[in-house]
């Protein structure tokens, strides 16, 4: 995404413009395909959102048919944002990637692989996006595809140990409930043995195998 030149067409705002991708909060999932812009704080970073699959903008917190004292740069952006979309230049900077003049290597691990993106050589780490628009948090985003394997390696490590945990933690409870199951089911074969030996008592008849 073509970030900088957003920022440039936002007036240089101090408000962080990154990507993201939108995510479903009913199945807590990513939604493939469906990447967002976003324009934020540090502390919320989708204040103004705008989904390039669906063409829809959303907000957190910021309301726009409010009219706030210190929202003035927001109302700005949030009316020059529709400005762009309406034209579509803003599908336009979401389809590319921004041009740099003097690019460094970025390394960064997502989509289950190490990726290789460019910044501008004195922004490199937060609040600054990579040329494709995401942002380079201080322990996502590497100089050296070796500090990033590195990362990877750890990750992964951690993620696994979790789903180890949590395996173990379901097999457990899996095996409490193959034992109610099965306690059940001794109940009910005691419950009904006795219940044919009452009724050949009753009946004069000799139990089965007698």
């Amino acid at each position: 995404m073509k970030l900088r030149t957003l920022r440039k067409l936002l007036n240089d705002t101090t408000y962080i413009i990154s990507r993201d991708t939108a995510w479903d909060h009913r199945r807590d999932e990513e939604l493939p395909g469906e990447p967002r812009i976003c324009i934020g704080s540090s502390m919320v970073h989708d204040l103004i959102a705008y989904n390039t699959a669906t063409k829809k903008f959303t907000t957190a917190v910021f309301d726009p048919s409010e009219r706030h004292k210190d929202a003035d740069e927001l109302m700005f952006i949030w009316n020059k944002m529709h400005e762009l979309a309406e034209s579509g230049r803003l599908d336009e900077i979401a389809s590319g990637d921004d041009e740099l003049k003097n690019p460094v290597p970025v390394y960064s691990f997502r989509d289950k692989k190490i990726v290789k993106t460019f910044t501008e050589r004195d922004e490199f780490g937060w609040p600054h996006c990579d040329n494709e628009g995401y942002l380079m948090y201080d322990n996502t985003a590497f100089r050296t595809e070796q500090e990033c394997r590195e990362y990877a390696i750890g990750l992964l490590a951690s993620n696994l140990d979790f789903c180890i945990q949590n395996l173990a933690s379901d097999l457990e409870q899996i095996a409490k409930r193959v034992k109610f199951f099965s306690d059940r089911v001794s109940l009910l074969r005691q419950l009904y043995e006795e219940s044919k030996k009452h009724e050949n008592a009753s009946s004069g008849k000799q139990p089965d195998g007698v």
